[in-house]
């Protein structure tokens, strides 16, 4: 069952990536989004109410495994201020969970492969994940992970868009990112593990939607070969009066008021 939530996880990352990159056109568009409950009344309905996933041990073999997903999505309702529930809003696609049934026969250390998508949509490439050791198990194969922070993401010229408010080397700063995330995607393909954080500081976005996207798609294949857990860093978390523990008064995330807890509209944070 834990091999399935991870499995479920690593796909979900990509399908969400996937499925932000094709709303981001219509982010601009000033009708009320839909409530987080319905599908999108597009193309896209269709490809999420058939949104599939597989998972087999034998390459792009026929019978592998598949489950349904569930999808949810955030609409402006459900920001907590200005100007992330009115004129600030982009749609962010949705999210895709699903939990794939296993081969009983998998080991620590085998290899799964999977993909996500729909007839109606297209597949994804086939990904590779390897199973974790079980839980207590001194016998099985140690387990592996990797750990790494401040991505950024190398399209320099909306990279650009934050000096000012924030860029304390100029644009060298944007340049040595820029160079950090085009070879860190290499490095972590190259690694072999049993799943990854990124502890904080993705995109460096600052409230840009287009650059959240750049960075999904640079890292789209780094990010779907093992469960992946995401945690805040500043320039996701902070920004004045959003219920900082130690008060902190920093506009770092570039996102005003979108990440409060205790104003009764949560679900975007969560």
């Amino acid at each position: 069952a834990g091999s399935a939530v991870a499995a479920g996880s690593a796909v979900a990352a990509g399908s969400a990536v996937a499925a932000e990159a094709a709303v981001a056109a219509e982010a601009a568009a000033a009708t009320e989004a839909a409530p987080a409950t319905q599908a999108p009344a597009t193309v896209e309905a269709a490809a999420v109410e058939a949104e599939r996933m597989a998972a087999t041990r034998a390459a792009h073999d026929a019978a592998a495994d598949s489950a349904a997903s569930v999808s949810e999505t955030i609409a402006r309702g459900d920001m907590c201020g200005f100007p992330a529930d009115s004129v600030g809003f982009l749609d962010p696609g949705h999210i895709h969970t699903a939990v794939v049934p296993l081969p009983d026969d998998l080991r620590a250390d085998d290899l799964l492969e999977y993909r996500y998508g729909s007839e109606t949509a297209g597949w994804s490439d086939w990904r590779t994940a390897r199973i974790p050791p079980p839980v207590g198990d001194r016998s099985a194969p140690p387990l592996r992970f990797l750990v790494f922070n401040d991505v950024a993401m190398s399209n320099a010229l909306l990279f650009d868009n934050k000096c000012p408010p924030w860029c304390p080397a100029g644009l060298s700063f944007a340049s040595d990112y820029g160079e950090n995330s085009t070879k860190l995607p290499r490095w972590l393909e190259a690694e072999d593990a049993h799943l990854a954080l990124l502890i904080g500081d993705l995109a460096y976005a600052i409230g840009f939607a287009a650059d959240w996207d750049f960075f999904g798609s640079q890292f789209e294949r780094s990010f779907t070969r093992w469960p992946l857990a995401v945690g805040m860093g500043n320039h996701e978390r902070d920004w004045p009066a959003t219920g900082d523990a130690f008060g902190n008064m920093a506009k770092d995330s570039g996102a005003p008021l979108v990440l409060m807890r205790g104003c009764g509209c949560g679900r975007a944070y969560q």
